[in-house]
């Protein structure tokens, strides 16, 4: 999962790496099973997220367009 959440940015000491989402805030929760296949029923750019948790307080985040994700070397295939 670190090696995920660190592309495209520098962690360092004392950065909180959380997994998970707040109830109702899974994109399959609004999802029927017959459009989650469905590119376009997914999030898209200019689209508006936010999670709000009782105790924790509410993040608001706009989805970019990003540059593409490159792969993860295999150690496998002799990288080190």
């Amino acid at each position: 999962m670190l090696a995920y959440v660190s592309r495209g940015v520098d962690l360092v000491p004392g950065d909180v790496i959380g997994s998970g989402t707040v109830p109702g805030g899974c994109l399959f929760e609004h999802t029927s099973a017959d459009t989650r296949e469905d590119p376009a029923s997914w999030l898209r750019v200019g689209d508006v997220v936010r999670l709000e948790g009782d105790g924790l307080g509410s993040t608001r985040q706009t989805v970019r367009a990003a540059e593409p994700v490159h792969a993860l070397r295999n150690r496998a295939e002799g990288d080190q």
